[in-house]
């Protein structure tokens, strides 16, 4: 990874890596103790192995699930970015086409990615919108 990757730039690629379910690229950009921390489901996962069957898992339940981020798309800071979105994909047990929102906070540790934590409504998913 480029050490001029900017926290921005370095999520940019991590959501595109998430994007394009490329587990091994998502795992490229982030640290050994990574953490990624379903906040509303209560899942937390910490370390390669653990996050590496966690995310695979989470594309293998949800195969059409895409994401709609806000106009605002990832905003960054010194160490951290923070995307909005809203997911869209059929419910893996009755089949129905639902839509929720949510935040993910994304924190950068020596130019690696070191947690995701992830808030949404997925509890309350509804009925997808047009």
């Amino acid at each position: 990874m480029p050490e001029s990757d900017s926290p921005l730039e370095l999520c940019l690629r991590y959501r595109d890596a998430f994007f394009a379910r490329d587990v091994e690229a998502i795992l490229a950009l982030v640290t050994p103790d990574f953490v990624f921390e379903n906040v509303t489901a209560a899942e937390r996962v910490e370390g390669i192995d653990a996050v590496r069957s966690h995310i695979a898992s989470i594309h293998s339940r949800w195969p059409d699930m895409r994401f709609l981020e806000r106009d605002e798309g990832i905003m960054s800071g010194e160490n951290h970015a923070v995307a909005e979105w809203t997911a869209r994909a059929t419910h893996p047990d009755t089949g129905e086409l639902i839509e929720w929102d949510g935040i993910d906070l994304i924190q950068v540790r020596d130019g690696r990615i070191c947690r995701n934590a992830v808030y949404s409504s997925a509890h309350r998913a509804r009925p997808q919108r047009g």
